[in-house]
């Protein structure tokens, strides 16, 4: 049975006038200060009683119920929750406070209903919890990672009472904040948030816009976003002593450093058995957890911090996103957990990698295969159907696509070189070390060669009969893309005769192609280091652009694409197949331009109506032509948010740059 949906908001405004018990954190050892110094005073001074008295939360676990004692009196009360000691706080961690505390928060309201709690009479009874903004700006998350773990927190309590069949759950969550510009950032990153599976599931969030129905908002000049690091762990494979060495390069200035000494040869066997198919196989993924991480960074995973693996070929053939962790307390895979990317470690690059301005695209789907290669490479519909939905989203977004879909060798070659291009997508059968008679590479081949017996091994990507696009061709390309999307595996019906394992190293392939893509200079690089499960492969692929195009960063898109495909395909292992290179801030678009084409802007408050119709006056007084710009907001608010015309403050500046455009 499906839960029913909790309704979440965003306010600008002060705690002191919330209609529900606010959460707030409180770190060990700290002093009360800032939101709850002012939960104390409006709750008569019984926090700072309870601190005094040692009996106040700090460790992580721990957390206290008080509600106010005055009938429909604001605050409603006050949640604090333990957060430990300061620079230990991560978004695991506060998902699981968040769970504790709105679990005692419902059994103190079974036990003892009160009036701020809700008013529903059904049952089971919803109540409404207000939280601020946990762990963001000094605490070291990013906004969205605060509130992807409070919504996470609340899910993981409304599963839980369900389960045991409670007579509350908790029906609304108040997303709080004082400051104008942090509420209309909370509120954007809430909107890119809840395009992810589980969450857009869970929650409902109606009016989608910041609520001005609070109390005592600020607003300030400056904006500054909030910090979102990503920890690096630097990855290395000692080859004499034929180990992994792994050094943590913290923000804390220095290097921590541990050896894994274990049996690599059968993590490689394990690692063969499992992307033999497409199937999760959860049980060697937790041996290969075990196996090849070491004990000290065990420890960290049920913190889920986003990570950057810095690896050389040989450690970037290992499948790090598959991993599972046995212990988890909330059984999501650390790569779906949290974010995690990789960085290859080169000295080997292009100089000067050129690149072009204009938002071409190149994809190849399933190309056309004939003679004895089509025999060990059949057509694959997933492949093809992959690449239509790319280029068809691509080019909704304003981008010009080349298509070469079920097309042969030479004009996939040809149009690789006629044009410049920002995105490379890549979909269709690739080999590693494949040793095929007359195997060569496209760049090499001629029609006298097509005849000539050849011996020897190829790696790359199948795009005719015993023609391959490899990393050799790769590298002749003039101008280098700025994002490549690989997804080239085949079958495994390799032929009786061939002297290749029946079971190839496509993990390998997958680095090595990578690799060959960074050395050009491309910015980011995701490829998939086996065969992958075809519908899954499209809700990846999908998901990721999608989230790209909505100007996201490079490592919150690959989070979120990963996400979605394990929660759509758990079964399978197609969510930790893509080892996703580059710089997690990374992005297609920037965040001023993503959507331009989409001709309707997305607006969370009224203030940020107010501030584009400011700056577009300023831009005509200077004599620019505004009347595209002005035409979109307006298309906005007659389609969105009819009542904000009413607005004195909108009103106002709409009769200013309609002066200023008379004017010029």
């Amino acid at each position: 049975m499906r839960l029913q949906k909790t309704t979440v908001t965003i306010t600008h405004g002060d705690l002191c006038y919330a209609q529900y018990p606010v959460i707030v954190g409180h770190y060990a050892g700290d002093t009360i200060v800032s939101a709850e110094d002012r939960l104390d005073k409006a709750l008569g001074g019984r926090l700072r009683a309870q601190h005094r008295l040692g009996l106040y939360p700090g460790r992580p676990g721990s957390c206290d119920v008080q509600l106010n004692q005055e009938r429909n009196g604001t605050p409603a009360g006050a949640i604090v929750i333990g957060l430990g000691r300061v620079g230990e706080l991560s978004p695991g961690s506060l998902q699981a406070a968040i769970t504790q505390a709105v679990l005692q928060y419902a059994f103190h309201v079974a036990d003892s209903p009160h009036e701020h709690s809700g008013t529903s009479s059904a049952k089971p009874r919803a109540i409404g919890v207000t939280s601020l903004l946990i762990g963001s700006g000094s605490g070291g998350m990013s906004l969205r990672d605060s509130i992807e773990a409070i919504l996470r927190g609340v899910t993981a309590a409304n599963q839980l009472l369900h389960r045991q069949k409670q007579k509350v759950r908790i029906g609304t969550v108040e997303l709080l904040e004082v400051w104008q510009d942090l509420a209309i950032q909370a509120a954007q990153d809430l909107e890119r948030t809840l395009l992810d599976g589980t969450l857009a599931d869970s929650f409902l969030w109606k009016d989608r816009v910041v609520s001005d129905d609070g109390t005592g908002g600020l607003r300030r000049v400056q904006f500054a976003e909030a910090p979102n690091w990503w920890h690096r762990l630097e990855i290395v494979h000692d080859t004499k002593n034929d180990a992994l060495r792994f050094i943590a390069l913290t923000d804390r200035a220095r290097a921590e450093e541990s050896v894994v000494t274990g049996q690599l040869r059968l993590a490689d066997d394990l690692i063969r058995q499992t992307i033999a198919d497409t199937r999760r196989d959860s049980k060697v993924a937790h041996a290969l957890f075990e196996m090849l991480i070491p004990n000290r960074l065990k420890e960290l995973a049920p913190n889920q911090l986003d990570l950057v693996l810095i690896v050389d070929e040989e450690s970037g053939s290992y499948p790090w996103e598959l991993l599972e962790d046995r212990w988890s307390s909330g059984g999501r895979p650390p790569a779906v957990a949290a974010g995690l990317l990789r960085q290859f470690k080169t000295t080997v690059f292009r100089e000067r990698p050129v690149t072009t301005q204009e938002d071409n695209v190149y994809v190849v789907g399933d190309p056309l295969i004939s003679g004895a290669t089509a025999e060990l490479f059949p057509d694959l519909e997933g492949a093809r159907q992959e690449a239509e939905a790319v280029a068809g989203l691509l080019e909704k977004n304003g981008f010009n696509v080349t298509r070469q879909i079920q097309t042969d060798a030479r004009s996939i070659l040809a149009e690789l070189h006629d044009n410049g291009y920002r995105i490379l997508h890549l979909a269709g059968h690739g080999v590693h070390e494949l040793q095929l008679q007359a195997a060569t590479s496209a760049s090499d081949q001629s029609d006298e060669q097509r005849s000539e017996p050849q011996t020897g091994t190829v790696s790359g990507m199948v795009i005719g009969d015993r023609i391959f696009l490899t990393p050799g061709d790769v590298e002749q390309m003039r101008t280098v893309p700025e994002l490549v999307f690989i997804n080239c595996c085949h079958l495994a019906r390799l032929s009786s005769d061939t002297a290749v394992d029946q079971t190839p190293a496509f993990h390998r392939l997958a680095a090595n192609i990578a690799a060959q893509f960074i050395r050009m200079g491309v910015k980011a690089v995701v490829a998939a280091g086996w065969a992958v499960e075809d519908a899954a492969a499209e809700t990846f692929a999908t998901a990721f652009y999608t989230h790209l195009l909505a100007a996201d960063k490079f490592g919150d898109a690959v989070r979120a694409a990963r996400e979605e495909t394990f929660e759509r395909y758990s079964e399978s292992n197609t969510w930790g197949a893509y080892h996703c290179y580059g710089d997690p801030d990374f992005r297609l678009r920037p965040r001023t331009t993503a959507k331009r084409s989409a001709s309707v802007k997305k607006y969370v408050s009224p203030i940020q109506v107010v501030v584009d119709l400011e700056n577009l006056a300023v831009s005509a007084r200077l004599g620019s032509d505004c009347t595209n710009e002005l035409k979109m907001i307006i298309q906005t608010l007659e389609k969105k948010h009819l009542a904000w015309f009413l607005r004195p403050e909108i009103e106002a500046a709409l009769k200013l740059i309609s002066t200023k455009m008379r004017k010029t």
